[in-house]
C-alpha cells in the first residue's frame, strides 16, 4: 500500500513558505520532495542546491538527493503535488483532483 503525506510551513522570521511530500510503501520511505536550501549526498563532494527530491533504495540507506528534470513547480503546493506524482510515475484519476486548488 502506498501512503502519501505532505506538509506546509510558513517560516515567519524569514517570510518563506515551504512545502514537501513523502511517499511510503508499506511504511518505508521511497521518495520525498522538499524545498530545503541544500542537501549533501553521502560519499559525494558538493551539495544539491535548492528544492530537490530524494530517493531511498532501502530502509538502511541514506537518502540520495537529486534535482528532477523537469523541475517540480514552486508556485503552489497543489501544482507541486501534481508534478511530484508525475515524476514518481503515479497517475491519479481526475476525480482525485476535484476540489484541488489550481
Amino acid at each position: 500500500m502506498l501512503d502519501l503525506s505532505g506538509y506546509w510551513d510558513k517560516i515567519d522570521r524569514f517570510g518563506d513558505t515551504r512545502w514537501g511530500f513523502a511517499l511510503r510503501f508499506r511504511g518505508h520511505l521511497v521518495r520525498s520532495y522538499d524545498m530545503a536550501k541544500s542537501h549533501k549526498n553521502p560519499g559525494e563532494s558538493g551539495r544539491i542546491r535548492g528544492p530537490h527530491k530524494q530517493r531511498f533504495l532501502s530502509s538502511k540507506m541514506d537518502r540520495y538527493a537529486y534535482t528532477p528534470d523537469p523541475s517540480i513547480s514552486m508556485n503552489t503546493p497543489s501544482a507541486a503535488l501534481r508534478d511530484f506524482l508525475k515524476e514518481c510515475n503515479i497517475e491519479l484519476l481526475e476525480i482525485y483532483y476535484e476540489g484541488f486548488p489550481a
